[in-house]
Order: C-alpha cells, then structure tokens, then sequence
C-alpha cells in the first residue's frame, strides 16, 4: 500500500518490506487522498453497489369553510427553507417541512454495506418535538435538535419498529467519512454515535421510537459508543459501557474549574487554524475495531483525523471496556445521528484547570452559542465518502503527528 505522501514518520506504521513510492507536495491535496483511498478500498468490497433510490416527501393541506360547496386543496413542497445543520452524503433528494411530521428522511448508499434509510425521531426528549431531517442534493441535513437513525427499512405513514432499524456489524471492521465542522462553534455538538437499540428492551420508551442511550434521555439506559462528539473547538470518542464510573473517552476539549478533559491532542493541532487538523476546513475521520489475533475480542480501538497529509490518533486499551463492547459490536448496533446545542456544553468543549482563557471554550461562549436565534441557519456539518470496510486494514495513516500537546 502507498502512502499518497512521502512522510518519514509515517513508514513506522509499515511493515519493514513495504515499498513508499515518493510523490511531490503538490499531489499531496485533500481530495485526492480521499480519492485515491477510495478507489482502492472500492475494489476489495465484496458487496455490490446499490441503486441510488429517490424519495420525495409531498405535504397536503385541505381548507374548507362551512357553506361552500367546494373545497380547495393546496399542494405545497418545501425544499431548500433553512440551510443544512448536519449533512451526510447519501443518494436521494427529499423535502423539507417546517414541523417534524416527515417520517422517513430518504435513502443513502454506504460503501460496502448498501442501502440505508433515514429513520427520523419525533421527539428529542419526551415531550420536546425533534426538528425534522431531511435528505437534498447528496446530503442529509439534520436543524438543531434533531436526531436520526439508520434503518433497513422506514413507513412513510409512521409508527416504530425494533425491527426496521439496523445493526451494523462492525466488529474487525473500519468505518470511515469525511466531516465538515467549519460552521459548529462553542456549545454545538454534531454527534455521530452507535446504540444498542434492538436488544434486551420491548418498551417504545418515553420517546415513543424504542430509543436508548447511556444516559436514558428517553427512559431506557443501553450500550453508547460515541465516534463523534464534536464542534470546531473540540472533539470527543467516547465508550459508555454502562460499567465504569470513570469516563472512558479520547480526544481533545473538555474542563472545568477543577478537572480536565482529553487531551490527546492539543487546541494548537485540532481548531479553527490547527497546525494538522484546521476544523475551518472539512477532514476525514476514521475509527477502527481491530480484535485480537485468533479471537473475536476487541484489541483495540482506534480513532484517527486526517486532513492534508497529517494525522491525529488515538487509541483505547483498557481491557475491561473492550470487553464490554466485543460481543455488541459483533452483533451490530445501531448508527445514530444527531445535532444539537446547549448552555452547558464546557463538558465537551471547555477549558480545563490551568489552560489558558482561548484554549477551547467558556461557559459564556457555550451560553452565547444557546442563546442564538438564527442557529438553525448556519451551515454546521458535511458527511460524506462514508464507508465500511470487512476487515481490519491495517495502517493507513499518513504524517502521523507525534508531537505531545503543548
């Protein structure tokens, strides 16, 4: 395997024998990379690529007043009112409605995996109506305070079924995208996260959908693997394994008064203007479930950013935790995206005992953020070239950057 840069620091994720063909800078851009590494895995998949199928959602009002002998009906299809808060790359155009009653968001293509339906929440807590996503123009768009799940299947006339959503196997397995955080600021949080919804609970929940979490938002406490917790100043990979009383994440961002969040890498290599990772900008993101060799228990698992030949990663190892995510990993559990904003968000994205005031966040940057009225209208996230490889591909990271956070 090629890297598509020559990096020194790279090699070392190389077996000895492995040949590095030398390319110039200049064919070191974003998109090619991207590319390159797509037409590569594209080729060993062994599912075969899908249709892209079309949903397009009508709405109908009827108005009629007493004493008229006939009624009007007005037709009226929403598309393109508000701007996309969340987006991911998917293959079908759908309209937008002002209230969250459009069930289904439509279809998108996953590399390797096949067809997905959006399946979307009505409520983001009980009681509080979710904002309604949609998919337009490749992408799905999730406003603030919207929540969404992938399904094998969505019925357009409503209702929830354990049945439709899907479990993804991702056990030995890679799941990569791109992401574009440019427009998510302090106390924003476009997450991207994995439940185990169809297992061990029969109850719809408070939220009526059969939704589950590790902090029983609806009613219902499950296993909650979090791939992306994450705004421009701060990201989160986080393992709720219902267990440990200490949190068991990775990543950057996060403090208060008197305690500190990960640190895996600092404010200087991940942010708006980051010395590798530079969230102005769109960047791939990869996690990774290798297990140990002859078995199927977790090894490792290992999140990765790229962006323009450089790299951050890092890894958990406890032993204990990994344990408790092998067998529902094996299994399948469900993909969920959501996108949302709070007052309160320097848990994600504050700064810690002893950082300086601009490192990350401050309570009153998040509670800014909160108080905005016009939220739903900034672009906040792309995803996109999502993809789900069989198998653990071994290293593919480029200019890895060791240097420790300053």
């Amino acid at each position: 395997m090629a890297f598509p840069c020559e990096h020194s620091d790279a090699q070392s994720y190389l077996p000895v024998d492995t040949a590095i063909p030398a390319r110039s800078s200049q064919e070191c851009g974003f998109e090619d990379q991207l590319e390159e590494q797509l037409e590569e895995q594209a080729e060993e998949l062994d599912e075969p690529s899908l249709s892209s199928a079309e949903l397009q959602g009508r709405g109908r009002w009827k108005l009629a007043c007493a004493g008229l002998i006939a009624a009007a009906a007005i037709f009226i299809t929403v598309k393109g009112v508000r701007k996309a808060s969340v987006s991911l790359r998917g293959a079908a155009d759908m309209a937008l409605w002002e209230v969250a009653t459009n069930h289904c968001g439509g279809t998108l293509e996953v590399a390797g995996m096949g067809t997905v339906h959006l399946i979307n929440a009505e409520g983001n807590t009980p009681g509080d109506a979710a904002s309604n996503p949609w998919i337009e123009d490749s992408k799905i768009h999730l406003a603030s305070q919207a929540r969404a799940y992938w399904g094998s299947a969505c019925h357009p006339q409503g209702g929830y079924s354990q049945e439709d959503y899907l479990d993804v196997p991702l056990l030995n397995r890679r799941l990569q995208y791109t992401t574009d955080l440019s427009g998510a600021g302090c106390g924003c949080n476009s997450a991207f996260y994995l439940v185990s919804m169809t297992r061990g609970n029969t109850w719809e929940t408070n939220c009526k959908d059969y939704y589950c979490d590790a902090m029983s938002v609806c009613g219902v406490r499950c296993l909650e693997l979090d791939i992306q917790e994450a705004n421009t100043r701060a990201f989160h990979s986080t393992f709720h394994d219902l267990r440990s009383e200490r949190d068991n994440f990775i990543g950057t961002g996060g403090g208060g008064a008197e305690w500190l969040g990960p640190r895996d890498w600092s404010a200087n290599q991940y942010g708006v203007n980051g010395t590798c990772i530079n969230t102005a900008k769109k960047f791939q993101v990869a996690i990774e479930f290798p297990v140990q060799e002859g078995t199927e228990q977790l090894k490792s698992i290992d999140v990765t950013l790229m962006q323009d030949g450089c790299s951050l990663r890092a890894s958990k190892y406890d032993q204990a935790l990994l344990q408790a995510f092998s067998n529902d990993l094996k299994k399948g559990m469900t993909p969920v995206m959501s996108y949302w904003n709070d007052a309160k968000m320097t848990w994600l994205d504050g700064n810690g005992m002893g950082e300086e005031a601009m490192s990350f966040c401050s309570k009153e940057d998040d509670a800014q953020i909160a108080r905005s009225k016009t939220l739903q209208e900034h672009g906040i996230l792309l995803w996109g070239a999502l993809r789900i490889r069989k198998g653990f591909w071994g290293p593919l990271y480029y200019n890895y950057n060791k240097e420790p956070p300053k």
